[in-house]
């Protein structure tokens, strides 16, 4: 499903509880594939939807700040 905007997007990929989605997110998404102990959804954290959370979601919410077209699943 192509997402360009809107509740979606927030509501599948927002991980810090700050109200947007920006380089917060990008930070706690690194700490966690760090193994730091940080607290994340893992639903949201799956932006892909391939069942794992990885460097993968972390490229799609980087795009998606980036504000490129991502396709999450």
């Amino acid at each position: 499903m192509l997402l360009k905007g809107g509740n979606i997007i927030y509501e599948k990929i927002h991980l810090a509880a700050d109200g947007s989605i920006d380089i917060k997110d990008v930070t706690i998404l690194k700490q966690y594939l760090a193994k730091w102990k940080v607290s994340i959804n893992a639903e949201n954290a799956d932006v892909n939807g391939d069942g794992e959370i990885n460097i993968k979601d972390l490229t799609l919410i980087k795009q998606f700040i980036a504000k490129w077209k991502v396709t999450l699943g």
